[in-house]
């Protein structure tokens, strides 16, 4: 709704059915600061827009261009997760010891966008027992030429999970200055943090199955509502606009409820107790499930 209505302010348009409408839009599309594929997405959305209102309201249209209209939503499509089985691979030490496991923890265990996560300073970044959590600041002009985004430009606080801020703690004092990841990292392209992200999966037998490094954030959103996190809490930490995306979420995290309810709203992917049972499986070669069985 507020693209629509910022888009019709704009670009002057007061009639759909306006034969230049087409083009005021994708002109008023092409002009917007923001990434090519939010434009590629927002010129599909209005063109069917577009063709739903010729075709199903044109004498609505006619009379008033800004009548009311109403018709079922399509269903959401279900988010490209990771399970709980390989989120605890992924947080294993074999993955942090991979020259990206540290960025794919932090991407799984705050949710960040991967641009946020990479130019995280330490200055920004609390591990202290009664305030644990980064700072996600817009950049400044040196570090957005760097590569460095947040979306929509806004502050947002992200708490830090008692595991991260424990695989953090393990970096000495004295290296705790400037940016949390090496410039290697940091000024890379998305196609290398992909291929980077290819070999992290890879590293501990984890199937990518058409996930990507974005499929980490929606992981944790997914599970911190299966475990019992707040949806202001993880609205505040993603710094969703509005509780759209949660009820998103929801379909995913619904059914990781009775996995992961004991978690209390910690998430516990390292668990002592999971991680010795995972050891005694793999010493035995069987599974988890089988383990259980046994005893």
């Amino acid at each position: 709704k507020k693209a629509i209505s910022q888009c019709m302010e704009e670009a002057k348009l007061t009639d759909l059915l306006d034969l230049k409408a087409k083009h005021k839009v994708e002109s008023w599309i092409e002009g917007r600061k923001v990434s090519d594929s939010t434009k590629k997405r927002q010129t599909a959305y209005f063109k069917s827009l577009g063709d739903t209102a010729v075709k199903s309201w044109e004498h609505l249209l006619t009379k008033n261009p800004f009548a009311n209209l109403e018709a079922e939503a399509p269903a959401l499509v279900v988010p490209e997760v990771f399970t709980v089985a390989e989120c605890r691979n992924l947080a294993s030490d074999k993955a942090l010891a991979h020259e990206w496991g540290l960025i794919g923890a932090t991407l799984l265990y705050t949710g960040m966008r991967l641009m946020e996560a990479v130019h995280l300073h330490w200055d920004r970044i609390y591990l202290e027992d009664h305030q644990r959590y980064a700072d996600v600041v817009p950049p400044t002009k040196a570090e957005h030429a760097e590569g460095a985004r947040v979306k929509r430009g806004k502050h947002r606080t992200v708490p830090l999970p008692q595991e991260l801020v424990e695989i953090l703690a393990r970096t000495p004092l004295e290296q705790r200055k400037g940016y949390l990841f090496p410039n290697e990292a940091r000024l890379r392209s998305r196609k290398w943090h992909w291929a980077k992200f290819q070999g992290w999966c890879s590293a501990v037998a984890v199937a990518i199955e058409g996930r990507h490094p974005h499929s980490l954030r929606h992981t944790r959103a997914c599970i911190g509502l299966a475990g019992g996190e707040s949806d202001l809490t993880l609205r505040l930490a993603l710094g969703h606009a509005d509780n759209d995306m949660s009820a998103w979420y929801a379909q995913s995290a619904m059914r990781l409820k009775a996995e992961l309810n004991h978690w209390k709203g910690e998430i516990r992917l390292r668990d002592p107790l999971h991680i010795s049972r995972n050891s005694i499986g793999e010493k035995r070669g069987i599974s988890i499930n089988q383990d259980r069985a046994l005893a």
